[in-house]
């Protein structure tokens, strides 16, 4: 096939150390399958890494610092590459943007692939609500055997720190920030430590358990580990607070 040439730059984008050992493989692509491609495997099939993230964003601080901010949808697994960190790419639909102009074609890429990932955080299914902040691929080369335009492919700004899965209950839409690095602004004020800030207002419990109940069935990976520091937004207000980092408002698909 014929091959693109990708520029990315790992540590000043992701800001996430990731240790990989196995020995290095060839591309695996579901590029050039029809009506999209879901993730053949989303947890290391040879273990889970625990990683250090080298930046924590909050959330004002990641608007700021992304090229875009959108809600997506993961409409296909594209493939991924195991010779140079292990990152799989995916095709994303762009359901609102918040910062930024979309282009065309959009390539998020994701640090992990089918042989190791970060433990607690598999691989994006398809069909995957999320909202993202995204960071252009530059800086250092990086081949692809993929028949496909790279040229907008980006990073996940802070890695998974700054991904939110939204989904839909009967009393709402909900984004859940898994790492609860972005929102703990709003919410933990460790001793004294952070000045608590107002635009996002705890969900009760009944909420709560309604969203569980739907991402249970939507995605039994995310929901597996009990992390302490899962934590629950509603959507209109954490996109009210986008839109005023963003100084944009919100343009809905």
């Amino acid at each position: 096939m014929r091959k693109k040439l990708l520029q990315i730059g790992v540590p000043a984008v992701c800001g996430v150390l990731l240790l990989i050992l196995y020995i290095a493989a060839p591309w695996k692509s579901g590029a050039a399958e029809e009506g999209g491609v879901d993730t053949p495997v989303r947890v290391g099939t040879l273990g889970e890494s625990q990683g250090s993230l080298a930046r924590h964003y909050l959330l004002h601080e990641a608007v700021e610092e992304s090229d875009l901010v959108l809600e997506v949808t993961i409409s296909s697994w594209l493939g991924e590459e195991l010779s140079q960190g292990g990152v799989t790419f995916f095709n994303v639909t762009a359901n609102t943007v918040l910062k930024g102009e979309v282009p065309d074609n959009i390539v998020l890429i994701q640090v992990g692939d089918s042989k190791c990932t970060f433990k607690d955080f598999p691989l994006f299914q398809r069909g995957d609500r999320l909202i993202v902040f995204l960071k252009k691929a530059v800086a250092n080369e990086f081949i692809t055997d993929f028949d496909l335009d790279l040229e907008n492919a980006y990073w996940l700004l802070g890695g998974h720190s700054t991904v939110l899965y939204v989904q839909s209950a009967d009393d709402g839409t909900y984004a859940l920030d898994r790492t609860g690095m972005l929102t703990e602004e709003y919410f933990y004020d460790y001793g004294g430590l952070l000045e608590l800030k107002d635009g996002l207002s705890k969900v009760n419990a009944k909420e709560t358990n309604g969203f569980w109940d739907i991402m249970k069935t939507a995605d039994p990976l995310i929901t597996r580990s009990e992390k302490s520091t899962d934590t629950l937004v509603r959507y209109d207000e954490f996109i009210g607070e986008i839109e005023r980092f963003a100084g944009q408002e919100a343009v809905y698909k």
